[in-house]
């Protein structure tokens, strides 16, 4: 059997390189899309869980507008110099609600995130 010559193994080593190269290529283009299908499963987690706190409030029967400003009256509490004591208020009202929530076993997905979030 003849030996292959110098320039027909450099034409196979090309080939190679171009099948391995569209190789990596795809596996790339693989890991792309399964990195932006996991952001997009937690960003879809992460808005049921506000949802379920707008509910939970007992505002999810509000105009969209009335609510918006709502949390934008909120934000604006947020930049005022009482900003820790309404942070402390707001939240202890928040946490005694998702504890009785959790406690009469009627957990939503904002009360087990809450959970969640307690024990990491």
């Amino acid at each position: 059997m003849a030996r292959k010559d110098l320039k027909e193994q450099i034409r196979e080593g090309e080939e190679r390189l171009k099948q391995l190269k569209a190789k990596a290529a795809q596996i790339a283009a693989r890991e792309r899309a399964s990195q932006r299908e996991k952001e997009r499963k937690a960003d879809a987690q992460r808005k049921i869980q506000l949802g379920g706190l707008v509910v939970l409030a007992g505002l999810a029967d509000l105009d969209k507008g009335v609510l918006l400003g709502g949390l934008i009256a909120m934000a604006d509490q947020l930049k005022g110099e009482q900003r820790e004591q309404f942070i402390a208020r707001c939240k202890a009202r928040g946490d005694h609600l998702l504890a009785s929530q959790a406690a009469t076993n009627e957990k939503s997905a904002a009360a087990q995130a809450q959970n969640k979030e307690q024990e990491a």
